[in-house]
């Protein structure tokens, strides 16, 4: 499906929100990557000591990773929205 931008948008700001679009995508993506390896190893934090030190690490927990893939594809949707116009529209129709 090839799409293309609202006519009416100024070049600047096509190419604002083209931009804002493919950075949320990007991030949605990589969001998304990491959601999928914490389903797979939920585990949160983990303390390793050895001969030499101790090491601890700390991920990210789920719920987190949840919140930001919602708030993306938000985004994701808005700047769409914003790019196509695909958002909802209000009319007001009178009768004679």
């Amino acid at each position: 499906m090839t799409q293309s931008t609202l006519s009416v948008l100024p070049t600047t700001v096509a190419q604002f929100y083209q931009q804002q679009y493919s950075y949320w995508t990007s991030q949605l993506t990589a969001l998304q990557a990491q959601l999928t390896m914490l389903m797979a190893s939920p585990v949160e934090s983990y303390t390793f000591s050895g001969g030499e030190g101790q090491q601890s690490a700390k991920r990210r927990d789920l719920k987190q990773v949840q919140d930001a893939v919602i708030f993306a594809e938000r985004q994701v949707g808005y700047y769409f929205g914003k790019l196509y116009g695909r958002r909802n529209t209000n009319l007001t129709l009178r009768r004679r």
